[in-house]
């Protein structure tokens, strides 16, 4: 009797700081900047908050400005071919294919070692290192005499490309990073359900392998683009062949900030992928059929960018392989790695620059991988909802299990404390 009392006095000063948290939490939903950036604020404590700014300035902006830096110049070799360098160096066959396979078969075969590499040494070493070797590599392909010569740069080049990689909740000593930080870091990788790395070994490799994750997401994965040296075809002027083509990174970079925002936003990155390559039909089909009118083409070139979601892709990549750390990191680093590999050789075939401006093998070949992207994707969706839901069945079988244990011990206490009296 009298713990009643004292029961229902402490319950209303229990429920005292609950309104207060309620509007804070509202009022921190309904600002603009958690509207944009960290919908969830609100759930994070003042230090979490602090690493956050942290990372964001520190990995954003040298992140952006290198790969801005990185991307500029790798696409110095096709905007220097429609510029003068195909008269200059006498490429009147398909030597700027070849250029460009070296460069990508460079990429392509230290894709995969990379991701071992990083587990035993410092990913800033060789950041640094790297970006100064690509950058003498660069410049010294301003002297090139022959296209012979040519080749050989691109693979330096392509070998110093493949490191540019970001460090790790588990093995960063960022300066800017204190220790609490830096265990902070740790705990929310592993709140987000994602696996500690671990040594790989051949038994890694046999798992992934088993598991359809890594053939899809690499099946899923296609790219290309030739509007500068159709530009050049059409005889649009120097000025012009280099200027036009930014139309299209200017809607790809929209796009892919659009498309990474609205899954956010919605919290669905099948619908984000599938979507943009879905309407990629549309251009792809047009430059398949290759129609007479040059505005058709233009627009066709121009909105291809469109269908560029790689950014959602890789995200929902990660997500599904979350819980395997090793299969995680195999698969992302295969996903590009294959796709360069396959870059390394198609191009020769399909798109030869003996062919343009309509590379009658090639536009319809890209048109048909679309439509085959599109396929694959819609099979890992279907694949990752059965996943889910055998995890979900799982979870309630061992739930039911445990709460079937946990209902005998507490009725066999029951029966130990009725039965004391009656003795």
């Amino acid at each position: 009797m009298a713990s009643t009392p004292s029961s229902s006095s402490s319950a209303p000063a229990a429920e005292e700081p609950k309104p207060a948290t309620t509007t804070t939490d509202a009022k921190a939903k309904k600002s603009f900047r958690s509207f944009i950036w960290d919908t969830d604020t609100h759930l994070k404590s003042h230090a979490e908050r602090v690493l956050l700014r942290k990372l964001d300035w520190a990995i954003l902006s040298i992140g952006c400005l290198g790969f801005f830096l990185k991307y500029l110049d790798q696409g110095n070799l096709a905007n220097a071919y429609v510029s003068g360098m195909q008269e200059d160096l006498r490429m009147w066959g398909n030597e700027y294919t070849y250029a460009g396979t070296a460069y990508t078969c460079a990429y392509a075969v230290m894709q995969i070692p990379s991701t071992l590499v990083i587990q035993r040494i410092r990913p800033s070493y060789w950041l640094a290192a790297m970006e100064v070797a690509w950058g003498a590599f660069t410049f010294a392909q301003a002297g090139l005499r022959n296209s012979a010569q040519l080749y050989c740069m691109t693979v330096p080049v392509g070998l110093a490309t493949f490191f540019i990689l970001p460090d790790t909740p588990y093995t960063t000593r960022a300066w800017f990073l204190t220790e609490e930080e830096c265990e902070l870091s740790v705990e929310r990788v592993r709140k987000a359900g994602k696996a500690a790395p671990v040594k790989i070994t051949l038994n890694t490799f046999v798992r992934i392998l088993s598991r359809w994750r890594w053939y899809a997401f690499v099946l899923g994965y296609v790219a290309s683009s030739y509007f500068g040296i159709w530009l050049k075809s059409e005889h649009y002027s120097v000025v012009d062949r280099n200027i036009i083509p930014t139309g299209t990174n200017l809607i790809s970079a929209t796009c892919v900030v659009l498309w990474g925002f609205l899954s956010d936003y919605t919290g669905s990155r099948f619908a984000f992928v599938v979507g943009p390559l879905t309407y990629g039909l549309i251009p792809n089909g047009i430059l398949a059929f290759w129609p007479s009118s040059i505005q058709v083409k233009e627009f066709a070139f121009l909105t291809c960018g469109v269908q560029l979601m790689t950014a959602v892709f890789y995200t929902w990549a990660n997500e599904i392989c979350a819980g395997d750390n090793e299969e995680r990191a195999l698969v992302i680093s295969s996903m590009n790695g294959m796709q360069y590999a396959v870059a390394a050789w198609l191009p020769i075939v399909i798109f030869p620059q003996t062919m343009a401006p309509d590379f009658r093998y090639g536009f319809p070949a890209t048109f048909g991988f679309v439509i085959a992207g599109i396929i694959v994707i819609i099979g890992i969706q279907l694949l990752a909802l059965q996943e889910q839901r055998r995890a979900k069945a799982t979870s309630s079988l061992e739930q039911g299990s445990t709460n079937g244990e946990e209902a005998e011990e507490t009725e066999g206490g029951v029966k130990g404390v009725v039965e004391v009296p009656k003795q």
